[in-house]
C-alpha cells in the first residue's frame, strides 16, 4: 500500500472520487456535446465551429488562470470556482438555442471543465509531496 493511502485513507478516497467524477464528466461531455448541439437545431458546420471554440477555450483558459498570481496558490478555490462555472453554463446551453448564448455557454463549460485537470493534478502532487515529507 502506498504511503498516501496509509497516511490519510479518507483524503486519498476523496481525491480518487474527485478524479473519477471529473473524468466521468469528460466521458459524458466529449461525445454528447455534439449531439446536444445538433439536437438544438444547429447545422454540422456550426456544430464544428462550436466544438472548435470549446477546444480553443479549453486550451487557453487553464494557461490564463494558472498565470494569475492570485489564483495560482489557491488551487482549491479555483477548483470550486470552475465547478460553479460548469454548473452555471449548463442550463443556458441546454435551454437557450441562440448562437451567441450557446457560444458563451460552451466557452464557460470549456473554461470550467478543462481548467480543473491541471489544478487537480497540482493538488494531488502537493498532497503526495506532503505525505512523502512526513515519511522522511
Amino acid at each position: 500500500m502506498s504511503s498516501i493511502a496509509q497516511r490519510a485513507p479518507s483524503q486519498a478516497w476523496r481525491y480518487g472520487f474527485c478524479y473519477f467524477s471529473l473524468f466521468a464528466i469528460y466521458g459524458i461531455v466529449s461525445p454528447y456535446l455534439q449531439l446536444l448541439l445538433k439536437g438544438l437545431g444547429y447545422s454540422p458546420s456550426v456544430v464544428g465551429l462550436f466544438l472548435s471554440l470549446f477546444e480553443i477555450v479549453g486550451i487557453a483558459a487553464p494557461l490564463a488562470i494558472s498565470h494569475m498570481r492570485a489564483f495560482a496558490s489557491r488551487s482549491k478555490l479555483v477548483l470550486f470556482g470552475t465547478a460553479l462555472i460548469v454548473l452555471a453554463s449548463l442550463p443556458s446551453l441546454a435551454l437557450v438555442p441562440k448562437p451567441l448564448v450557446t457560444a458563451l455557454s460552451i466557452a464557460l463549460l470549456a473554461a470550467g471543465q478543462k481548467t480543473m485537470v491541471p489544478f487537480m493534478d497540482a493538488e494531488a502532487v502537493s498532497f503526495s509531496s506532503a505525505s512523502d515529507r512526513a515519511d522522511s
